[in-house]
């Protein structure tokens, strides 16, 4: 399940939830690759995702850089905030869809 809110031209993703049963599958690829054409439709420029740590999801802290993201922002808690440009972004896994 993802979950974002737009505002002006940038789309933030607040929630980024998945099994782990299924994390290295191509199921997240296929995801990301739903989120950046619905942005592109609805005329996003930008999407930012967030990473907040906790106990049980450590294994996704480099999601978003794994993801073609760069790193904007950070703290000391280890919070950290990607962007990625919508333009120029191409399809990780074009063969599995996504239902929405």
């Amino acid at each position: 399940m993802v979950a974002g809110r737009k505002e002006g031209d940038t789309l933030h993703l607040r929630l980024w939830l998945m099994s782990c049963r299924v994390l290295k599958r191509g199921m997240e690829d296929a995801m990301m690759d739903a989120v950046f054409a619905d942005a592109a439709a609805r005329g996003v420029k930008t999407v930012r995702g967030y990473y907040y740590p906790t106990a049980k999801n450590a294994m996704v802290r480099d999601f978003y850089a794994q993801m073609g993201f760069e790193q904007v922002e950070a703290d000391e808690a280890g919070n950290t905030v990607w962007q990625r440009d919508v333009a120029g972004y191409e399809p990780r896994h074009p063969h599995m869809t996504v239902q929405r």
